[in-house]
């Protein structure tokens, strides 16, 4: 049985550059691309599978839904 990449892509958003340090070592670790939020959509298609990584405040992930909408 062959195995399937599951995932197309690491997108993250960070606010003092944590989590972009930790999207880029996830990036390394796994051999996915890490891109921005911002611009993430000039590089993945529309329904790629991604890992979406984003800062936490007040219990929820923050970009987390804009991110979803694209």
């Amino acid at each position: 049985m062959e195995e399937e990449d599951i995932m197309d892509a690491i997108i993250y958003t960070t606010n003092t550059g944590s989590t972009e340090r930790y999207a880029r070592l996830l990036s390394h670790e796994t051999g996915l691309p890490a891109y921005p939020a911002a611009n993430a959509g000039e590089y993945i298609p529309a329904g790629a599978e991604v890992i979406y990584m984003g800062w936490i405040m007040a219990g929820s992930v923050k970009g987390y839904a804009a991110a979803a909408r694209q």
